[in-house]
């Protein structure tokens, strides 16, 4: 993968990591053995356990974290209009996440359609693709960000929503540029 496409992609997480307020520590391109890049999420609190309580808690914090998996890859399609690249453990990790909720596969499959279209639509909005391009430039300068970084390039005046991460209104209709499936997610398991 090219590194404009792992900052994209990088960038993609962690501003749908800032406006679903989810904590991390860093976002880097920097590859390792088992990735191109990586957003260093935050260890789980000790009162969300999936495998034991599935309470409204529990749910928006899932849901949440599968929302800034498929951030990544539909970034790289929306903003550089590419096929995505380096999704494959993103979308293990959604199935994952997604089935301590769910019942059985259909029931599965409309869910993570819903969060599909909720994450599409959110990067629809001029603000998300500014936000992703200076997040994605500030990478391929410094390599590695720390959230205050991405959270201050998100704030910036040029990128800023005219209301607060997560109540902002969404159009009623996300953008429809996409050209993956996230149904791939689907047959990994």
């Amino acid at each position: 993968m090219s590194e404009q496409s792992t900052a994209y992609h990088e960038a993609g997480h962690a501003v749908m990591a800032i406006d679903r307020q989810v904590p991390f520590n860093t976002v880097s391109i920097i590859p390792d053995d088992d990735s191109w890049g990586r957003v260093m999420s935050r260890p789980l609190p000790g009162s969300v356990q999936p495998d034991i309580n599935t309470d409204a808690r529990t749910r928006r914090f899932i849901e949440n974290r599968v929302m800034v998996m498929y951030a990544g890859g539909l970034a790289q399609v929306m903003i550089l209009d590419k096929e995505p690249e380096g999704t494959s453990q993103d979308n293990e990790v959604t199935v994952l996440l997604a089935d301590y909720l769910i019942g059985g596969p259909q029931e599965l499959e409309a869910y993570l359609s819903w969060l599909y279209v909720r994450v599409a639509s959110a990067l629809s909005m001029p603000w998300s693709h500014l936000a992703i391009g200076k997040n994605a430039d500030l990478l391929l300068d410094e390599r590695e960000l720390k959230q205050s970084r991405v959270l201050r390039a998100w704030r910036s005046p040029s990128t800023r929503p005219s209301t607060p991460p997560g109540t902002s209104t969404r159009p009623a209709s996300a953008r429809s540029t996409c050209r993956w499936a996230h149904r791939s997610t689907i047959r990994l398991m």
